[in-house]
């Protein structure tokens, strides 16, 4: 619960949701920052491109692995340089919204807007009903940048239930899209989120009435929401409403819960490597992916390392410093809700290596990893020499939320590893303890969740 957990806002951190292409750095200072990546993607052409921006750059909690070209499923707390960016933002002729917070940077709020070239606050002259509503106006010419206002509350009287957001908006030339945006979030972890992208208001229209709905975990800890104007133009919002809904009434409207997910198995594939590659060159292995999303002779499988019978896979590298590579599958989780599940996977590495096996709940919060190095140290009498088979497991418990599970080997730096006869299967949690969860940074402080409020306050923009 909330008041038993301890911990700071961090600097940065990590995580990974699937179905995108890129990790994004999310940081306290509301400033986002591709890792192991060069570009996102590239100017596309009309709604399809302001809609994949939406998503890209207005995620409160971003971004993932892509099913094209996936991403190591990982989630890591990591410490990086403080962003030199100085957000200055220019006076508003617009009345403050009395609730709402307007700045681009701060615990909750959505990372990597635009401090300059926006106005926003409280317009008495336009209103869908009573005498204000809220806008967003540019005031520049980048059809790339954006701009969102929001609250945050306490998630505690709508935990375990499914919410929705209503409100009514205008638009006025807008030319990358409006829309309603809504999060949940863990004490570490983005758990759902909305925005709009998919179903955004473009160009000129007159009221119209939107929704998201959301679903709200035991482990949620904050609910923020808002609207978003992407690109140029002005959008006004008025009369928002939040509340419960019965499921059998109003789908989710998550981005992690989109029709991508039905796309992963019900069951993991080819645990044994006996699958015949399909490529001419025979490096991709059927049923796993790579972190790279392309296959090379780094990891492969090897026909002519035989264990038992069977060929094992390889990741290997030959270059010094953190390079990650990792072979891993994902597959849907509703078979597997409320119940542990363990992955295991026998490992011959070379002496020193830092790599090992991992399970991830994208969506759950949790990263468990289990080490060649912590199997070295419970194993002091015997340390095992790079001719050892070690079988290594990761276990988990899956929320009955959660989407996907992912799992795979993963090989850190320098070194080689192969796999053989990996399995996946559901465990008793009276005879199989977890694997202790690798350390997540803390996105909000306990201090920070008392300060905020249990209900939303001015939802009709008339304080």
């Amino acid at each position: 619960m909330v008041g038993l957990v301890d911990g700071i806002i961090s600097d940065d951190v990590v995580l990974w949701l699937p179905k995108f292409k890129n990790p994004f750095l999310l940081n306290s200072n509301g400033v986002d920052s591709v890792t192991n990546a060069s570009t996102i993607c590239n100017r596309l052409e009309s709604s399809v491109m302001m809609s994949r921006k939406l998503i890209l750059l207005a995620l409160g909690a971003a971004l993932a692995v892509s099913c094209s070209s996936p991403k190591p499923p990982h989630a890591i707390a990591k410490k990086a340089e403080p962003s030199k960016e100085v957000q200055v933002q220019t006076p508003s002729k617009f009345a403050p919204m009395e609730g709402w917070v307007t700045d681009v940077s701060g615990p909750g709020i959505l990372p990597g807007q635009s401090a300059s070239g926006y106005d926003l606050g409280i317009d008495q002259a336009e209103f869908h009903r009573g005498k204000a509503s809220a806008t967003i106006v540019s005031t520049g010419s980048n059809p790339d940048s954006w701009r969102a206002f929001s609250q945050g509350i306490r998630a505690n009287n709508y935990r375990g239930n499914r919410i929705r957001l209503t409100g009514y908006l205008k638009t006025k030339d807008v030319s990358g899209g409006a829309g309603l945006w809504m999060r949940v979030d863990g004490m570490e972890t983005t758990l759902t989120f909305d925005n709009m992208a998919t179903r955004a208001i473009h160009d000129t229209q007159d009221w119209t009435k939107c929704s998201v709905v959301l679903d709200v975990p035991d482990d949620a800890v904050t609910i923020y929401f808002g609207s978003i104007l992407m690109g140029t133009g002005q959008c006004w919002a008025d009369d928002f409403k939040l509340e419960t809904v019965d499921r059998s009434d109003a789908k989710t409207t998550a981005i992690r819960q989109g029709p991508d997910y039905l796309d992963d198995p019900d069951e993991p594939q080819n645990l044994d490597f006996t699958s015949t590659p399909t490529t001419s060159k025979d490096l991709d292995i059927p049923g796993w992916r790579n972190g790279d999303g392309q296959w090379d002779s780094a990891i492969h499988l090897n026909v002519h390392a035989i264990r038992n019978g069977k060929p094992t896979a390889v990741l290997y590298n030959d270059s010094t410093g953190y390079h990650l590579r990792a072979l891993f599958q994902e597959i849907k989780a509703a078979p597997y809700g409320n119940k542990r599940v363990q992955f295991q996977a026998f490992i011959r590495a070379t002496t020193g290596v830092d790599g090992g096996v991992m399970v991830s709940v994208p969506g759950g919060g949790q990263w468990v990893f289990s080490s060649v190095a912590e199997y070295e140290k419970a194993h002091k009498s015997r340390v095992p020499t790079s001719m050892d088979w070690i079988p290594l497991t990761a276990v988990v418990d899956v929320p009955n939320w959660a989407n996907c599970i992912q799992f795979g080997v993963e090989l850190h730096d320098k070194g080689a590893m192969h796999i053989s006869e990996t399995s996946f299967e559901i465990v008793d949690p009276a005879s199989t303890p977890l694997t202790d969860p690798t350390p997540v940074a803390k996105l909000y402080t306990v201090e920070f969740l008392n300060r905020l409020p249990l209900k939303p306050v001015n939802l009709d923009f008339e304080k």
